[in-house]
């Protein structure tokens, strides 16, 4: 029942709705245009217009409007299927009645309703087409069957009108109506029409291509883009999340067309050696199934006001919880960085620099074993010993936790302990990698969902090293008292950190190798934790590559770019401390187990 839509037009609603999950998302929005009879006031947190005895509800067909779409209809509409749950349980079965025995079985009014009353949020809109493609082809729609009377739908409105009015008194409220696609930008306007019954448009109402919709393109710079819309988790247990919970996009030159002849003809591709001389393989963007990486959500929470515009958390890491620490459904925590790294490139000459209130995080997720948000937590600091450069305040600080720009935080697990690994220039430099245990505080919440604290203690940080991208090994059968700590991978230098009186001692090479171009010394560690495979006896870790080698800033970025990896895996046996079972060998440079080509 309804028009078709161009393939186009279809994929851009699917990739909102992929950001928006918790909404129903269409392209063809109904207004419900009220005729108020009582006085009640909007509810200002959500904007839900309460619908008292006697107001009138009537039904507007004349257009398919992208402001104040209080419903969608179902052709090319989006839906997240755990609200089917909510649809069919028993305490809707009065509502899936009333559909049933309806002359015009409105099962689109009583999902809009649902939907909308569950989630709090109105339903959204996409455009139908792009300007200069044809409009949608129609289809034999419902209201033309004879039932509902020849001409101008002569009882097909007032029927449905009849389902609006039963649905908005069993649930005592409206929902706000839809912001359209130009919200915002210099195509919203309002309706020129006197007594207009809709009283916002887009002028021109469809966008040229694809790249004007803001959920789409990269948006504006980091100071000056729109703060990204709340959302609420589209499942029951989950907390509430940001609008960025798809896989960002980006527009056309921000891409590096790594399999185009021109991108292999710049000279610092052209002229650097690659692992094997093999040219990096580009991994599909999905598997033949259609199965996507899936993106880690952040949550709102009550520091969400202070983060930079446009930033959906970066460089995560994710880390199998130990059993002892589960609460509920948990099974894993991840932790994002919420900072300022995700701004356009280049910049424009006019952005202004970044607002002084915006502050950078890092977020602790626990996760389930479907990888959804039960909960999170900011990291914070408790001050309670030197740190650095910094020192205690007193005893009426020394209880006091608070938030730092951890940077590059990552987990590390060893023998069932928690553990964080980052850098703070302010108080120890930019070269020096810190170690220190997170205390995690889990408690159950309401509706499934996961109360969380993570703080680590000064107390607790050990300085591990020089430099960053630095990994951690825990063997299972290892001393739970020393970690190993990957420090350069070529030349392979390791060192055996006491986390009692926070030593480090080189057990393997001598010194980390300098960058340089066109050799292996540029090959730079990823992983925060090296896995140990027990089948193998060894440790798996991912290494990258940027060239050219420096990192100095250039029309791709303002620092590294084109970036490889590689898997690689260090043998166990090297840890050990046992004299070797044969004569010793002559001295040469320790060297990987394993080097995996670069994609």
């Amino acid at each position: 029942d309804g028009p078709w839509l161009g393939e186009a037009a279809a994929e851009a609603g699917f990739l909102l709705w992929r950001q928006q999950p918790a909404r129903q998302v269409g392209a063809f929005g109904r207004h419900f245009r009220s005729e108020r009879r009582a006085v009640a006031a909007v509810e200002p947190a959500s904007g839900f217009r309460p619908h008292c005895a006697g107001d009138i509800l009537r039904y507007h067909v004349k257009a398919f409007p992208d402001f104040g779409a209080h419903m969608v209809l179902p052709s090319f509409s989006f839906l997240h299927r755990a609200y089917l749950c909510y649809v069919f349980s028993p305490a809707l079965e009065r509502a899936r009645h009333f559909v049933d025995n309806h002359r015009t079985n409105p099962d689109d009014v009583a999902v809009a309703f649902i939907v909308s009353h569950l989630s709090g949020l109105a339903p959204a809109t996409y455009p139908q087409r792009f300007l200069g493609k044809r409009p949608p082809r129609r289809r034999m729609l419902l209201f033309r069957d004879p039932q509902f009377g020849a001409g101008e739908n002569r009882t097909w409105v007032p029927s449905r009108e009849e389902a609006i009015y039963w649905f908005a008194t069993f649930f005592g409220s409206v929902n706000p109506g839809s912001r359209g696609w130009c919200d915002g930008r210099r195509e919203h306007i309002a309706n020129p029409a006197r007594r207009a019954a809709l009283r916002e448009l887009c002028q021109p109402a469809f966008p040229r291509t694809a790249a004007d919709l803001p959920w789409i393109t990269d948006g504006a710079g980091c100071a000056d883009a729109p703060a990204a819309p709340v959302e609420r988790q589209h499942q029951p247990q989950a907390m509430p999340m940001v609008q960025e919970c798809a896989p960002r996009a980006y527009g056309d030159h921000r891409f590096y067309h790594i399999g185009e002849e021109a991108t292999r003809s710049l000279s610092f591709l052209k002229e650097t050696p690659y692992v094997r001389g093999r040219w990096p393989e580009l991994l599909p963007r999905g598997d033949a199934t259609g199965t996507f990486p899936k993106k880690l959500c952040r949550g709102v929470d009550d520091l969400a006001r202070l983060d930079f515009p446009d930033t959906d958390g970066h460089n995560p890491s994710l880390a199998l919880l130990p059993p002892q620490h589960r609460v509920g459904g948990t099974t894993y925590l991840a932790t994002l960085v919420v900072g300022s790294s995700q701004c356009t490139w280049p910049r424009p000459k006019s952005q202004p620099p970044a607002a002084g209130h915006h502050q950078e995080r890092t977020v602790v997720l626990v996760l389930d074993a479907n990888l959804e948000v039960l909960g999170q937590a900011t990291l914070r600091l408790r001050l309670d010993a030197p740190w650095g450069k910094e020192k205690p305040g007193g005893a009426a600080e020394e209880g006091l936790e608070s938030v730092r720009k951890f940077d590059d935080a990552k987990l590390v697990i060893h023998h069932d302990q928690v553990y964080v690994t980052y850098r703070y220039h302010p108080a120890f430099g930019h070269q020096v990698q810190l170690l220190s245990k997170l205390e995690l505080g889990l408690a159950p919440a309401g509706g499934g969902g996961i109360e969380a604290q993570a703080v680590v203690a000064a107390s607790s940080t050990r300085e591990v090293c020089c430099g960053r991208n630095i990994g951690f090994m825990s063997h299972p059968r290892g001393d739970p008292a020393a970690i190993h700590a990957v420090i350069w991978l070529h030349p392979l230098q390791i060192k055996a950190v006491n986390l009692t009186t926070g030593s480090a001692t080189t057990i393997v090479g001598a010194g980390a190798g300098g960058h340089g171009a066109g050799d292996m010394t540029n090959m730079h560690g990823t992983s925060g934790q090296l896995p140990f495979l027990a089948g193998q006896n060894e440790f798996l870790g991912v290494a990258h590559f940027h060239r050219p080698w420096h990192r100095k800033t250039s029309r791709f970025a303002l620092h590294g770019h084109h970036y490889t990896h590689a898997f690689y895996t260090i043998s166990a046996e090297i840890l050990s401390s046992k004299p070797p079972r044969a004569p010793p060998a002559p001295p040469r440079r320790p060297q990987l187990a394993r080097l995996g080509n670069e994609f």
